[in-house]
C-alpha cells in the first residue's frame, strides 16, 4: 500500500451487518475508497463519477468492481448523462435492501483545501427515500473522518476515525418535520467531528508546525526501530491548539474593539468639553474691572489646597502607572526599553479611567490581550529555520552525552554493515520502476490530492 502505516479508531462502531452508507471526507481521490473498504469487515460498494469508467485501466476495475456510475452535470460535456442516475439510485436501493453496504463522499469532488467544502443532498436523500420505501433491514449512516500526514508522500501515515452510526429511523422520529438540509447538516456536524477544519492557510500551517514542535515535549526522540508519537495523538493535540489559539485570537479582538471603543469615547469626551468651553458666558463689568492678580482662592480655605480624597485618587493614579501593566520592570530587573513612558503611562491610565463603567471598575480591570499573532510568527519563523538548517524537531533533543554517540555510532555501524547489502539488492529490483511509478504519478497529477491514485494505479501496471 501507498501509505507505510494505518491508525483506526472506533472501527467498533461499525454495525456488522444490514443495510449501511458510509460518508467521508474526501481529500484525497480515489485513495479515500480504497483506505475505507479495505479497512471495514464487511463488503462495501464504491459510487464513482460516470465518465472515469472510459478510462482504460480504472474502467476495468470499476466494472470487476460492480461500481455504480453517478452522472454529474459538470461532466455533460465529457459525456455523462444525468437522466440516467435515476437506474443508478434504484440500484443503490435495491442492493442496500439486500443488506449491502456503500461508500458516499458528500463533499462531492476530492480536493485539498483546509476545511471540508459544503456537503451535497446525496447521501441523506438516498437514507429518506429509504426509509420511506419501507426500511427493511434498519438503515444506518456511518460517519468516517480521514486524515493524512502528508497524502502526497510514499510511506506517510493515515489515521481512519469512525464515529457513532446514525440510526436513520430514529432520527426521523426524533425530527419528524425536518427537512433535506437538516440530516446533511447532522452528518456534517458528525463528521467535523472525525476530521481537521482550519479557517484557512496560515492557520493549518500554523498549528500543523506547533504540533511539530510540541510534540517532542522536549525528550529525546525514540531509539531506532521503536514507534514515536502516533498520528492519532498528533491529530488530538493539534485539535486541542486550535481551540486555545481561536479562543486568544477572539480575546485578542475583543481587547482590540474594547481599546478603539475607549479612544472613541475619548475623542468624543474632548470634543464635548471643547464645546462646552465656548458656550462660557462673559464676564461681567465687576469680573473685567477686576485685577487680574488677585488670587480668589486665598480668600476661601476650601480652594486653597486640594481635597484629600482627590490627592489620594491621584497619588493612585500615578502609582499604577509607575507598577501597572502598561509600565512594569523588565523581567531581568531593570528598565524595559519598549515600556512607554510616564506621560504616556498616565495617559493610559486617564484614558482607561474615562473609558471604565462603574460595573467595570467593581469587577476589576481586564488583563490585557495576549499577542496571540506575534507569537504564531515566532512559531512559524522558527520552524522555517530548521528547516533551513535541515533539523527535524526531534532531532532538538538528542543527548550528545558520550556514551549515547558511542552506542548511536556502533549501533548504525552494525546497521550499516547487515542492512547495505540487502538495500542493495532491493534497490537493484525495485529503483527503475519504482522510479518510473513515482514520474508518472507526479506528471500526471494536476493538484495534492491526485498523486496517490496515479502512484497506486501506476504500480498496477509497471510493477
Amino acid at each position: 500500500m501507498f501509505y507505510r502505516r494505518r491508525e483506526i479508531v472506533g472501527l467498533e462502531n461499525v454495525p456488522p451487518d444490514g443495510p449501511l452508507l458510509i460518508v467521508s471526507n474526501h481529500p484525497n481521490a480515489l485513495v479515500d475508497a480504497l483506505v475505507v473498504t479495505t479497512t471495514v469487515r464487511r463488503p462495501v460498494t464504491l459510487t464513482a463519477k460516470s465518465t472515469l469508467a472510459d478510462a482504460p485501466l480504472v474502467g476495468h476495475l470499476m466494472r470487476a468492481g460492480n461500481v455504480v456510475p453517478i452522472h454529474r452535470a459538470r461532466d455533460v460535456a465529457a459525456g455523462a448523462d444525468p437522466s440516467k442516475n435515476l437506474d443508478s439510485m434504484a440500484e443503490i436501493q435495491r442492493r442496500l435492501a439486500e443488506g449491502g453496504a456503500f461508500i458516499l463522499f458528500p463533499e462531492g469532488q476530492s480536493h485539498s483545501d483546509p476545511a471540508m467544502r459544503r456537503f451535497k443532498h446525496g447521501a441523506a436523500r438516498l437514507a429518506l427515500d429509504y426509509l420511506a420505501a419501507g426500511n427493511p433491514g434498519r438503515m444506518h449512516i456511518q460517519p468516517v473522518g480521514l486524515t493524512f500526514e502528508d497524502k502526497a508522500r510514499f510511506r506517510s501515515r493515515v489515521l481512519l476515525r469512525f464515529g457513532e452510526p446514525l440510526d436513520v429511523a430514529a432520527w426521523r422520529t426524533a425530527h419528524p418535520d425536518a427537512r433535506l438540509r437538516a440530516l446533511t447538516d447532522e452528518l456534517r456536524t458528525r463528521m467535523e467531528a472525525l476530521t481537521l477544519n482550519f479557517a484557512d492557510r496560515d492557520e493549518e500551517l500554523l498549528l500543523h508546525r506547533a504540533a511539530e514542535v510540541l510534540e517532542t515535549r522536549g525528550e529525546q526522540p525514540p531509539a531506532l526501530g521503536r514507534p514515536g508519537p502516533t498520528l492519532a495523538a498528533r491529530v488530538a493535540l493539534i485539535e486541542r491548539l486550535r481551540t486555545g489559539y481561536r479562543t486568544l485570537r477572539e480575546a485578542e479582538g475583543a481587547g482590540e474593539a474594547a481599546a478603539e471603543a475607549a479612544e472613541s469615547a475619548t475623542g468624543a469626551g474632548a470634543a464635548a468639553s471643547y464645546a462646552s468651553s465656548e458656550d462660557v458666558e462673559e464676564p461681567t463689568t465687576r469680573e473685567k474691572t477686576e485685577p487680574a492678580s488677585v488670587d480668589r482662592r486665598a480668600s476661601d480655605p476650601a480652594m486653597s489646597e486640594p481635597r484629600k480624597s482627590d490627592r489620594s485618587k491621584a497619588g493612585h493614579e500615578i502609582e499604577s502607572a509607575a507598577h501597572g501593566p502598561m509600565a512594569g520592570p523588565a523581567p531581568d530587573g531593570g528598565l524595559d526599553p519598549d515600556a512607554p513612558s510616564d506621560v504616556e503611562a498616565r495617559s493610559g491610565v486617564a484614558r482607561s479611567s474615562s473609558a471604565n463603567s462603574a460595573d467595570e471598575r467593581s469587577a476589576g480591570a481586564a488583563p490585557p490581550p495576549i499577542a496571540v499573532r506575534h507569537l504564531a510568527e515566532r512559531v512559524v519563523a522558527f520552524r522555517d529555520r530548521l528547516d533551513e538548517a535541515g533539523i527535524d524537531p526531534r532531532e532538538l533533543h538528542i543527548s550528545m552525552h558520550p556514551l549515547r554517540v558511542a552506542r548511536f555510532i556502533v549501533r548504525e555501524g552494525l546497521l550499516l554493515v547487515v542492512g547495505l547489502p540487502l538495500a542493495a539488492w532491493g534497490a537493484l529490483n525495485v529503483a527503475l520502476p519504482y522510479a518510473a511509478t513515482r514520474r508518472v504519478a507526479r506528471r500526471l497529477s494536476a493538484t495534492p490530492d491526485q498523486v496517490a491514485s496515479y502512484a497506486v494505479f501506476g504500480a498496477l501496471v509497471i510493477f
